[in-house]
C-alpha cells in the first residue's frame, strides 16, 4: 500500500471542521448544544465519505 506524501486537502477541510465544532461544543458558543453536534456529525460523516473515496481510489490502482 502506497501512502502519498502530500496532505489531500479534503483531509484539511474534514479536521478543521471537526475541530472548529468541537470547540464552539466545549465552550457553548452556540445557544443549544445540538448545533455543535450536528456540525460534529457532517464533520465525521465527511470523513467517512473521504476515507472510503481514499479506499477506493488505492483499490483502483
Amino acid at each position: 500500500m502506497k501512502i502519498d506524501k502530500e496532505i489531500n486537502p479534503r483531509w484539511l477541510f474534514v479536521i478543521g471542521t471537526i475541530l472548529i465544532a468541537s470547540i464552539f461544543t466545549y465552550f457553548n458558543i452556540f445557544e443549544e448544544r445540538t448545533m455543535g453536534f450536528i456540525v460534529l456529525g457532517m464533520g465525521l460523516g465527511m470523513m467517512i465519505e473521504v476515507f472510503c473515496k481514499e479506499v477506493e481510489d488505492g483499490n483502483n490502482k
